[in-house]
């Protein structure tokens, strides 16, 4: 080879998809690497032992009429072309005109194929299966004839890719020897002469190392065995802390299954039962929980991907999720189980916010990727599906059912198409003008008689202040008012009685984004309003209405970090807040018999009072909401408690529906319990006084005195407990007044010695909870409310009402993790 006259030694031509691009990888580093066995180096005299540079264009060409200068100099500067042949090839130009460009060039002789799929028919371009022949015809006339020819090929087809590499090496020489220009079985049998030296050379290896392993093998063997138990050990703890981390990210059933393994079995490995998966298996299973009033995250519906919206049914029972995926699924929440799930839904570039909607306690629909309407029923029937002209307007269209779903609306943005729900025909249309648009969302009234909905002009005022509210009644086919507002978006309306109560954002400044949000109040049979309010430099989020037990009405309006309580009558102002940390709120949830809730992003659950007009602070019920995520972007209130779903920013959280649901504990029993009767108000080996604590100090010559928050001993003092205010707990034998045990991050600092466990095991006691220590003085539970202890039973307490319950054994603790994850289907 004249190795002075090109640049490269080869061009590579493929189609840039994964298979193809694999070969072409793999095919240049394994020409680039290949070095030439030597008694075919001596008998050829070859003195370039090694191949100096292949090119491979690594993007995919532009979209351009003919090819780049760089690509077409490159071909031009390769001796050889080789070409990854699959199906696939033949669908790219590019390709076809490399090569086209390399036979102008240099002619077909130095055209190397590989094949890696398919059929060479399939696989091969037409231009290399044939070649053009110029023939004379009987009359003497000349045409071109195409004749079939072979091209030089190297078949590596393979099932996998594995399979296809070990072929690309097996049969590498057939690319070698002919950009050598040597004989294929002459370098085929001395590269396999080479190997066989190779091989022996490894297996001579192998025999040293096989000796020098018979020496040291029970050595080894002795090393391993006495370190498998401190691996297995870390194992344990490890799978424990990681536990502890789904824990706080609200992840009980992921917490559950790995404290469970790491005292169990790991990956077929059987684990030891530490401490440390025990007490974190006891946690996450909240067996010393009893609460009647409080949520915990209890459970978890898991989705393919990250999920972007929920929406729920009228009897809170049904769920409607949508994720990154494209599923939307729909979940029984009580069950807790996946009812059915449909994939032909329209770019995740949506969150389905009003392209899907529960129709009464029977239906759902959606807009399917063909912006379709599809209806199914609880049991994954398809009951129809609606052709729409929803086409272009795909950003505009909005579904939505009446209360007890006895109507469906589609709005395509230029009409809303209305569907009675028995056989689903259409019943009624509204269609606008062609400068107009049908905007936001549409609400029905709650006797299923009207629906209502904006429209704007589409160019000429789009992002402006100028809305048509339209009420039309559906029986009449007829418009019973059309109100004109000043403002650029409805954000939310509410029917009440013969009234409307209408709230839009209004655009300020269109270069700022500046807005304030309206709030209206008027009769739509009559046409008169009540009240026009603007709230300055709001942005507007939602609205709720409420009844207090008296019958008055109140509205809610939420916006970033304000909530503003209004006399639904007057459109007074009755109380208005700021939330802390400036957050956007989630949607407030009405409570009903005179209070609003709201939820913020951090989960911080606000109770608001309607049943008086002083100003007073939301109530926020941190004892009660355990709503642990750093940030949540939706909450709704179920039969099963509430359901959130995390900021996609909330890593680890985003493909899961949290349950946040009521602590069920069968094992406990309510009592009555006088909290005179404590038993450690008896004790005279605890509550050590100040001056008690500092003699103590001075004697066991503590480093940390002044971090001293709590000292006591055992009843027969055998033991002394020092708490510091830096969570941690040191243990000591007062007879040697040797340290024995240092426990870190004990969250509430015990000050009380209880007793002991039939089984031998230590309860101390902190602010109204309390720990258990194994032998070793380990802690192995938490009980949250635990007052006492008498017997072998604890005392808790729950909103001023007293428990009683065993203490778990280990054995108690593993059944009860068993019988929770074949609930959960793990």
């Amino acid at each position: 080879m004249d190795s002075k006259t090109f640049k490269y030694n080869a061009f590579i031509s493929y189609r840039h998809n994964d298979l193809d691009k694999y070969v072409a990888e793999n095919l240049q580093k394994l020409i680039e690497t290949y070095k030439m066995p030597e008694a075919v180096v001596e008998k050829y005299h070859i003195t370039d032992n090694n191949f100096r540079r292949l090119f491979r264009d690594q993007d995919e060409l532009p979209l351009a009429s003919n090819l780049e200068d760089p690509i077409v100099e490159a071909l031009k500067e390769s001796e050889f072309l080789i070409i990854i042949c699959s199906p696939r090839l033949k669908e790219s130009k590019w390709c076809k005109k490399e090569i086209e460009t390399f036979i102008k060039m240099h002619g077909r002789n130095n055209i190397l194929c590989v094949l890696i799929e398919g059929e060479p028919d399939e696989s091969f371009p037409e231009i290399l299966r044939f070649r053009e022949e110029v023939i004379k015809t009987k009359t003497g006339k000349e045409r071109i004839k195409k004749v079939p020819c072979e091209p030089l090929a190297m078949d590596v087809r393979g099932e996998t890719k594995n399979e296809v590499y070990k072929n690309l090496k097996k049969e590498l020489v057939r690319v070698i020897a002919p950009m050598y220009n040597l004989d294929y079985d002459d370098i085929k049998r001395r590269h396999e002469e080479r190997e066989l030296k190779k091989r022996a050379n490894r297996l001579k290896i192998i025999a040293v190392v096989s000796i020098i392993f018979a020496i040291y093998s029970f050595i080894l063997f002795s090393k391993i065995y006495l370190s498998n138990k401190e691996l297995k050990y870390d194992q344990s703890i490890n799978l424990a802390n990681r536990a502890m981390e789904l824990l706080n990210k609200d992840n009980r059933i992921g917490a559950v299954e790995t404290a469970y393994q790491s005292i169990t079995e790991y990956n077929g490995i059987s684990m030891p039962k530490t401490a440390e998966g025990i007490s974190t298996l006891t946690n996450s299973l909240l067996l010393y929980y009893h609460d009647e009033k409080g949520y915990y995250p209890t459970s978890q519906l898991e989705t393919s991907g990250d999920v972007k919206n929920i929406i729920k049914d009228s009897s809170w029972r049904y769920l409607l999720s949508y994720d990154t995926s494209g599923d939307i699924t729909l979940w029984d929440v009580e069950t807790e189980k996946k009812i059915v799930t449909v994939s032909d839904t329209i770019s995740s570039s949506y969150n389905m916010e009003g392209k899907m909607t529960f129709i009464g306690k029977k239906h759902f629909a959606y807009i399917n990727k063909d912006t379709d309407v599809c209806v199914f029923d609880f049991t994954g029937k398809e009951i129809v599906k609606l052709k729409t002209s929803i086409g272009y307007y795909l950003t505009n269209s909005k579904l939505n059912a009446s209360s007890n779903g006895k109507y469906l609306s589609i709005s395509t943005g230029k009409k809303i198409s209305i569907y009675e729900t028995e056989s689903y025909k259409e019943i009624a249309t509204y269609e606008v003008s062609k400068d107009l648009s049908i905007v936001d969302n549409q609400y029905f009234d709650s006797k299923e008689e009207n629906i209502a909905f904006a429209t704007k002009r589409t160019y000429a005022d789009y992002g402006q202040n100028n809305l048509n509210v339209i009420t039309y009644n559906i029986s009449k086919k007829k418009i019973v008012s059309n109100y004109n507002i000043k403002a650029s978006e409805v954000l939310k309306i509410i029917f009440k009685d013969d009234n409307i109560v209408l709230l839009t954002r209004k655009v300020v400044n269109s270069h700022t984004y500046g807005s304030d949000m309206l709030l209206t109040c008027y009769n739509f049979k009559t046409g008169k309003k009540y009240y026009y309010r603007e709230y300055l430099g709001y942005y507007g989020s939602d609205m709720e209405l409420a009844y207090a037990k008296d019958g008055d009405t109140a509205l809610l309006l939420a916006s970033g970090d304000k909530v503003e309580v209004v006399n639904y009558k007057t459109g007074k102002t009755r109380m208005s807040y700021t939330i802390d940390y400036n957050e956007v709120l989630i949607q407030p949830i009405s409570g009903g018999d005179g209070y609003f809730q709201i939820i913020n992003t951090f989960g911080d659950v606000f109770n608001i009072s309607i049943k008086t007009d002083r100003y007073d602070d939301p109530t926020v019920l941190a004892d009660m909401y355990h709503f642990n995520l750093p940030s949540y972007s939706k909450f709704l209130y179920t039969n099963a408690g509430y359901v959130g779903i995390s900021n996609h920013s909330a890593s680890g959280n985003k493909n899961r529906i949290i349950i946040y649901g009521r602590i069920k504990n069968n094992d406990v029993k309510e009592i009555e319990f006088k909290e005179d009767s404590y038993k450690y108000n008896k004790l005279d080996y605890n509550d050590l006084s100040s001056s008690e604590i500092k003699t103590i100090a001075d004697e066991y010559d503590l480093k940390n005195k002044n971090l001293i928050s709590s000292a006591f001993y055992t009843d027969d003092k055998s033991l002394l407990f020092i708490s510091y205010s830096n969570q941690v707990l040191e243990i000591y034998n007062n007879v040697t007044k040797k340290i024995i045990k240092v426990i870190d991050k004990v969250a509430y600092n015990p000050n009380v010695y209880i007793g002991r466990t039939a089984s031998g095991e230590y309860i101390i006691r902190g602010n109204y909870c309390a720990y258990i220590l194994n032998k070793d003085l380990s802690i192995v539970a938490y009980i949250p409310a635990m007052v006492d202890y008498i017997g072998n039973k604890v005392i808790i307490k729950s909103w001023n009402k007293y428990y009683e319950m065993d203490i778990y054994s280990e054995k108690d603790i593993i059944s009860k993790a068993e019988e929770f994850l074949k609930e959960k289907g793990r």
